[in-house]
């Protein structure tokens, strides 16, 4: 073969090369996916949304179950404050049916003051009466006691005998009074819840105890 039919070979080889290059299709760089920067692409954003979600639902759990103990806990606060009012409730429901006829202390000051004796506010009346002489009695006792250890004069010893003597039976009309307002058993709870009623109190040497034993024994027995 000559050099020019050598050339003119070579020549017709190149151009269908070039020709065939041609051909090919070009995609754009980072379209397909057979490209590795797509595929990691691909890969990158979809571990990175799906990581973000899930980390955030696990947050939001979190929350929810961080939240859920302090609510149960506001529950729990207000259902004891809600026992506490029922208990308490209930020992006033007691102490008021113990009381009976006794709660006709609850009347006012004028109710007391302007009721028939033979009501029963009238007998609570003349109780809490007595109660203010009993106190006045016990104070004398208080005083002639106080001079006869001071000066054991004859004197002195009369004037106590007199307010021993003032002392009891005040004692025994506070009691007496007591039973007579009195439609159930007598306690010294009675004593304390009538006496808190009426806003009295016993001064020594008298205490409830004593004065409910008396009153209980001058009960009206069926």
């Amino acid at each position: 073969m000559s050099i020019v039919s050598r050339s003119f070979t070579t020549f017709l080889l190149a151009a269908a090369i070039s020709a065939g290059a041609a051909l090919l299709p070009l995609a754009p760089f980072g379209a397909s996916t057979a490209w590795p920067h797509g595929g990691g692409g691909g890969g990158g954003n979809g571990n990175g949304n799906g990581g973000g979600h899930g980390n955030a639902g696990a947050m939001g759990s979190a929350q929810s179950a961080s939240a859920n103990p302090n609510i149960n806990v506001g529950h729990k606060g207000k259902g004891a404050s809600h026992q506490g009012r029922a208990a308490s409730k209930a020992v006033k429901g007691s102490t008021a049916s113990a009381l009976g006829a006794l709660n006709a202390a609850h009347a006012s000051a004028n109710a007391l003051a302007h009721a028939s004796p033979n009501s029963r506010v009238g007998k609570i009346a003349a109780y809490k009466d007595a109660i203010t002489a009993l106190n006045t009695a016990n104070a004398n006792l208080a005083t002639a006691q106080s001079a006869f250890a001071a000066t054991p004069s004859t004197t002195n010893q009369t004037a106590l005998t007199a307010a021993e003597m003032a002392q009891a039976t005040a004692q025994a009309n506070a009691a007496q009074a007591l039973a007579n307002a009195a439609n159930k058993s007598i306690s010294t709870s009675s004593v304390v819840g009538v006496n808190n009623l009426l806003g009295v109190s016993l001064s020594a040497p008298t205490t409830s105890a004593d004065l409910a034993a008396q009153a209980a024994a001058l009960q009206t027995k069926p």
